[in-house]
């Protein structure tokens, strides 16, 4: 994958950490360095962020969420085109 996300940062408790504002950010996560990542797990709830996104991301529904969880394998991948069906016949009268 290329690594062309352009990532935002704010500094708090002493160190920079990465801004988690769009779903473009979410979608790139797995671009993300881990030496970037402030925890390599957060729980699915009690966060200012919404339930049942986490929920989502939480693939083992173990609740919480793990790096892994972020990477491209372990989420559907919505950038690939779907795979054709099979066409159905014409009919003509």
């Amino acid at each position: 994958m290329a690594l062309n996300h352009t990532w935002k940062f704010f500094r708090a408790g002493g160190f920079d950490q990465v801004r988690l504002d769009t779903g473009a950010d979410l979608m790139a996560l797995d671009e993300l360095d881990q030496k970037l990542w402030v925890a390599l797990a957060c729980p699915t709830t009690g966060l200012e962020f919404d339930c049942s996104t986490l929920a989502l991301i939480d693939t083992d529904k173990d609740g919480r969420i793990r790096t892994p969880a972020t990477r491209p394998q372990q989420r559907p991948n919505h950038r690939q085109k779907r795979k054709s069906r099979t066409a159905m016949p014409v009919i003509t009268p």
